[in-house]
């Protein structure tokens, strides 16, 4: 069963994951360092010093700007929150993170012709 701390984590973690997944599908690194931090002020409000240490790592992969790394640390973050929440339905109400966020298109070479 969970307590009234870890609810409050399940609730704030949720938004933060979603926050963090369109922060990632943005490329938006200081939105991905505020959302970690987020995390970690609920995580030690509720003692989970597991999901606590993970958000640390996320806002250090945002700092970085290593968008894969901080991809898979959300996916575990969200397998904590899951295990956490031990309600299949509290479960499920958690947003799917990315495995790997989109690279930007890059724009292919400019050739000019030039016949002269």
């Amino acid at each position: 069963m969970t307590t009234a701390a870890e609810k409050v984590l399940l609730k704030q973690g949720s938004l933060v994951l979603k926050q963090c997944k369109k922060a990632l599908l943005e490329h938006d690194m200081a939105a991905l360092q505020q959302q970690a931090r987020i995390l970690q002020v609920a995580a030690v409000a509720s003692r989970q010093t597991l999901v606590e240490a993970e958000a640390r790592l996320l806002e250090q992969a945002a700092h970085q700007n290593q968008p894969r790394r901080a991809a898979e640390i959300l996916m575990k973050i969200k397998d904590c929150l899951v295990a956490l929440a031990g309600d299949r339905a509290m479960a499920e109400s958690l947003p799917d993170v990315p495995a790997a966020p989109a690279t930007p298109a890059k724009k292919p070479p400019v050739y000019s012709t030039a016949t002269g």
